[in-house]
């Protein structure tokens, strides 16, 4: 069963809140309730290790170089083709 809370705030935190809340398309009221479960129960909300975000970031290097490598692949292509049917074709 569901309680109301009434929190008093100034405006600029407010406006804040709202901004970010806004972000990730989620309401004051649900961004404010993550924040305090967040708080609350930190191990329902496990952490990236430094290990762990080490090895994302290689990945998503590997992923950044691999659509460089595509999109050079496509540009490639483009310029051939416009070459040889002397057109020019929308990118």
């Amino acid at each position: 069963m569901e309680k109301e809370l009434v929190i008093k705030t100034n405006e600029k935190l407010l406006t804040d809140l709202q901004t970010r809340s806004s972000e990730f398309s989620i309401s004051v009221q649900e961004y404010v309730t993550d924040m305090i479960e967040r708080d609350l129960y930190p191990e329902c909300f496990p952490q990236v290790s430094e290990d762990q975000r080490a090895k994302i970031w290689e990945k998503m290097q590997s992923i950044w170089d691999a659509l460089g490598d595509i999109h050079d692949i496509l540009q490639e292509d483009y310029v051939k083709v416009e070459k040889e049917t002397g057109t020019t074709m929308a990118p």
